[in-house]
Formats: structure tokens, C-alpha cells, sequence
């Protein structure tokens, strides 16, 4: 793997939210009430037969009976739709599947044209303008010799195999998707960047920012900005019992390790003691830590 890259915010549900906004017009001029829970499950589950029937066919109706009351009447809705209509309103969703496309290059540092093949995954693979996109932007069609829905459990299947003593050629040599650190004085510090091949093992060391401070919550952050909140906040931890002297002089060597199966273990080691707090994230304390005191970069 040279370069991993995505948007945890977009999916199918995005397509299907963009189909029931094109129906909604017509609904709330007829007096359908969107918000009420059973007209808006049926609507949705509505859009998702559409678009993946358009995937298929040029044009759809969909057929709602008995939606809703209108004016003391049962409401029958038609969702009509088709491919040229989708494909128009997925445009802006489509462009940002091709936004993490140019990412993914730009940290491998390649080119569209120095890729070998394309693979499409998922369910909204099969839709064509998703095929027409990928075929204009990286000048190849998308390799059509892998089941789109059945690929990523395959690939785990053999990744498991391996990493389980299996043995095979194959052996899959991974990255960090993103950045990893810590948050110090209001700033998520990254100690991990992405990109970084796994397994991988790298340590700053920070001192304490108070003076007589005995403790520490260090809150471990994963993502690309500057402003924790900005980040996944993936846990924290407590390191105590720090020995109490003016600040900056009792440091911590905080460790991150990512093992080759993805797994984060972090560390704290007080430089004083030789004191070790570790904790795998899958342990982490989660909680509130507002009225804990922090760490400051040691020069």
C-alpha cells in the first residue's frame, strides 16, 4: 500500500438523501409531512430501490401506496426518476469521491496515468456515472473481474490467513490512513503522520506545564488538523504520581506503536522514574477531560 485515502462522511445514504430531496417538492406542495417517521423511512427505502434500479434501466417509478392521510384521504405518491436526473443531482457527491482519488495520488506520488488498474468497491460502483467519472479521470476503465460487494471481505479473508500463520505469497504491507498525536496546549501535536508505512514506532517527549503538577490526562487524537475538536478523539489516559517540581522539568516520552494488523498501543514513560503507563486504544479511558491539566512540548 503506498497511499490510503477516503471520506468517512459519504456514502450510499448520501445518493438515497439526494433522491428523496428531489421527491420532497412535490410531497410538501401536497401536504405530506417529510418529518413524520414511518412517510420518511418509506420514502427512503423508495429512493434506494430507484437508484439502484437506474443502474440498470433508464427510468424508474416508484409507487407509494397509501404514503399518508391528506385531507382526511390516503395518499398514493409516484416517485418518478431518471438516470439523467440522478446522475445531474449525484454530480457534487460524485466529485468528491474523485476529490480523495487526487489525494490518494498526490501522497503516493503518482500520476492517474501510472496506475496499473482501477478496482471498484461497494454497492454504488455499479451506478454508470460513478464508472464514467472514474473512466475520464484516470483515462482506463474500472477492472470489472471482482465482485464490487464481495471484495473487501475476500481481501480480509486472505490479509487473516496470513497474518493467522497461513501460508501463501501474498503479504500485505500497509500505511497509516491517518495522522496520530496528541493534544498539547490546545493543539493536536502528531507524533504518527499518515502514510507512515506499518508497523510503525516513533516517540516525542513532552514536559509538564505547571509547576507542582502530579498529573496528566494525555488524549490521544486521530486526523489531519490542528484543532482537536477538528479530530477523532480516539481516548485518554491518566498518567499520575509524577513526582511534584516546577514546570518543565518532569518530562514524558509518549510513544505511539501500530503493529501490522492496525492495532495502536500508547505509552507514557516518566523520564525521571522510568515509569511506564501503556494502554491499547481499544482500552482507553473515555471521558470528560476538561479539568485536566495538560502537557507542553518539551525544547
Amino acid at each position: 500500500v503506498l497511499a490510503t485515502c477516503g471520506d468517512s462522511f459519504l456514502g450510499g445514504e448520501d445518493f438515497d438523501a439526494a433522491i428523496v430531496a428531489h421527491w420532497a417538492g412535490k410531497l410538501e406542495q401536497d401536504g405530506v409531512d417529510l418529518a413524520e417517521l414511518g412517510v420518511r423511512l418509506r420514502v427512503r427505502e423508495a429512493a434506494e430501490r430507484a437508484k439502484i434500479a437506474l443502474s440498470s434501466q433508464p427510468a424508474v417509478v416508484e409507487d407509494l401506496f397509501h404514503l399518508a392521510e391528506c385531507k382526511g384521504r390516503p395518499y398514493h405518491f409516484q416517485g418518478a426518476l431518471t438516470r439523467s436526473q440522478l446522475t445531474r443531482m449525484s454530480e457534487p457527491l460524485i466529485n468528491r469521491t474523485l476529490g480523495s482519488c487526487k489525494e490518494a495520488l498526490s501522497l503516493a506520488g503518482l500520476e492517474p496515468g501510472q496506475v496499473d488498474d482501477v478496482v471498484l468497491i461497494g454497492g454504488m460502483s455499479r451506478m454508470p456515472a460513478v464508472q464514467a467519472a472514474v473512466e475520464r479521470f484516470f483515462g482506463r476503465q474500472p477492472a470489472k473481474g471482482i465482485h464490487p460487494e464481495e471484495a473487501v471481505s475476500a481481501g480480509a479473508a486472505m490479509c487473516g490467513y496470513v497474518l493467522g500463520g497461513g501460508k501463501g505469497s501474498q503479504v500485505l504491507v500497509d500505511v497509516l490512513p491517518h495522522t496520530l498525536g496528541v493534544v498539547s496546549l490546545g493543539r493536536a501535536r502528531p507524533i504518527l503522520q499518515r502514510g507512515t508505512r506499518l508497523p510503525a514506532r516513533r516517540s516525542e517527549t513532552y514536559t509538564t506545564s505547571n509547576d507542582n503538577q502530579t498529573n496528566v490526562r494525555i488524549r490521544v487524537v486521530q486526523g489531519e488538523s490542528e484543532k482537536p475538536d477538528e479530530n477523532t478523539l480516539l481516548g485518554s489516559f491518566e498518567v499520575a504520581d509524577l513526582p511534584p517540581k516546577p514546570r518543565g522539568e518532569v518530562s514524558l516520552r509518549i510513544e505511539f506503536l501500530v503493529n501490522s494488523n492496525g492495532l495502536l498501543e500508547v505509552s507514557a514513560t516518566d523520564s525521571s522514574t522510568g515509569k511506564r503507563h501503556a494502554v491499547n486504544v481499544s482500552e482507553v479511558i473515555r471521558g470528560d477531560t476538561a479539568n485536566s491539566q495538560i502537557l507542553s512540548v518539551a525544547s
